[in-house]
């Protein structure tokens, strides 16, 4: 399950990779170039160009939020192209999952002075944004899109829980062992794992098949770990490795657990 976190880019081969980045959004950039200190692009009929100084800072204090960066850099170099209508968020309504995140990162998009991320609060100082997700690419909703389409974050909210549900019922859980040391896992790399924790009714299920109070775990995004805590022993060992997993992923989010409580997640708080 453990991931090891990859070297940090030096200045230059960070800007070679933001070009090569940038070049998928094809559909609002075009000609997109840099000298390793300034991007410059096309956008519309306009060029546009930013430094880079403040978006290699932010890199190099987070490595593992290089696709938030990347979607901040696309807002500054297209915060003055026509935003979409409405009927293109019909469109695009579709695609959306969301993702979950460390709250600390609504910290970075403020220091970087960028449109905010649209978001709401979940347990465990973490936050769900709300995204779309390419071949090779992640572009995050903001809350300048939200306005310009006249929709609010609850019904960004509902589209995305609905894709990702279309999208799990493709895919199985993983079950192994027996109770008291069942565990079910998601660990299908398609981007969406650690996000069906928001899916109650597969959590739900989970609590039913477990021997003890059902604990889940996120370290990641590619993992949503869930087990029951009957067998002390064998939880400390799972709860072990999830933080270990969280501490080496390039996409963490935490290694903090939760458990079901009255339909609901919450901070799990061990004995």
């Amino acid at each position: 399950m453990a991931m090891q976190r990859p070297d940090v880019l030096d200045a230059t081969a960070f800007a070679q990779y933001l070009v090569r980045r940038l070049t998928l959004h094809d559909d609002v950039l075009a000609d997109v170039t840099t000298d390793g200190r300034v991007i410059r692009a096309r956008a519309g009929t306009r060029a546009v160009s930013t430094e880079l100084g403040r978006f290699y800072q932010a890199y190099a204090a987070r490595p593992d939020e290089l696709d938030t960066i990347v979607s901040a850099l696309v807002t500054v170099l297209t915060s003055d192209v026509p935003e979409r209508s409405e009927r293109e968020f019909t469109a695009i309504a579709p695609r959306l999952l969301p993702m979950l995140k460390p709250a600390d990162i609504l910290v970075g998009v403020r220091e970087r002075r960028v449109p905010m991320l649209a978001y709401q609060d979940f347990p465990g100082e973490l936050v769900i944004t709300y995204a779309i997700r390419e071949a090779r690419s992640v572009v995050y909703i903001n809350e300048v899109q939200l306005d310009a389409w006249g929709v609010d974050v609850s019904e960004v909210h509902r589209h995305a829980i609905a894709n990702l549900r279309r999208r799990t019922a493709q895919v199985q859980a993983i079950s192994v062992g027996d109770s008291p040391r069942r565990l079910f896992m998601f660990n299908t790399g398609d981007g969406c794992d650690a996000a069906r924790i928001l899916l109650g009714d597969i959590i739900e299920t989970w609590t039913r098949r477990v021997t003890g109070t059902l604990v889940i775990g996120i370290p990641h995004r590619d993992l949503l770990i869930g087990f029951g805590d009957a067998d002390a022993e064998f939880a400390q060992t799972v709860t072990q490795q999830i933080q270990l997993d969280a501490l080496a992923s390039p996409s963490r989010i935490t290694e903090r657990l939760f458990s079901w409580q009255r339909g609901r997640l919450v901070p799990h708080e061990s004995d």
